[in-house]
């Protein structure tokens, strides 16, 4: 039987965390990764992300949202 590849691209919890939060000081960086995501969905791999997921996220939040937000995004993110 023949192998099968399939094509993956893998990213990193910043790149997710910059795609769905537009703050106006960062807004290059949501239109970078909304271009990189848009971009890999249309090539048609499969996003794969890190098995760390979760604790990268709640790293890159935690700089960036204030406390009392962080607990609702977080589950939004991760049910999504």
């Amino acid at each position: 039987m023949p192998l099968q590849t399939i094509d993956i691209a893998i990213v990193d919890a910043s790149v997710f965390a910059d795609y769905y939060l537009l703050y106006p000081e960062r807004r290059d960086r949501h239109e970078r990764a909304r271009a990189i995501l848009d971009r890999l969905s249309n090539l048609g791999l499969l996003i794969y992300e890190p098995f760390l997921f979760e604790i990268e996220l709640r790293g890159v939040l935690v700089r960036s949202i204030k406390p009392e937000q962080f607990v609702n995004v977080v589950d939004w993110f991760l049910n999504t």
